[in-house]
């Protein structure tokens, strides 16, 4: 077994719609380790985030963290994201003003050949 420790997402912005940030790549099982969603605007925003099986789409059935209110220049480190991923299966987030919530996350990725 293979691991790799890695930045899965860097340089990203939040949407309005739910977005895949990382997915786990074929013969892989991804383990988040940390995440950390950064508010850049003048006033408090929301954000959702999802962990979504391969195959599937975002719903409130997959949601992990329900609207969380993250304050003006607030960086939030999620406790709630200490998830595995399995091949295909991926991070989708969204926030309720598009452009202004960064995201920076971090997995560890083993191989399953």
């Amino acid at each position: 077994m293979f691991m790799n420790q890695k930045s899965g997402v860097q340089d990203v912005t939040l949407g309005t719609t739910a977005t895949a940030l990382y997915t786990a790549p074929a013969n892989t099982v991804a383990r988040l380790s940390s995440f950390t969603f950064t508010n850049q605007d003048v006033a408090a925003r929301t954000l959702s985030v999802h962990l979504v099986k391969a195959g599937s789409a975002p719903s409130n059935a997959n949601r992990v963290v329900a609207p969380y209110v993250i304050a003006t220049n607030e960086a939030w480190t999620c406790p709630h994201l200490n998830h595995n991923l399995n091949p295909g299966d991926a991070l989708y987030a969204l926030a309720d003003v598009a452009g202004v919530v960064s995201v920076y996350g971090s997995v560890i990725e083993m191989s399953k050949a």
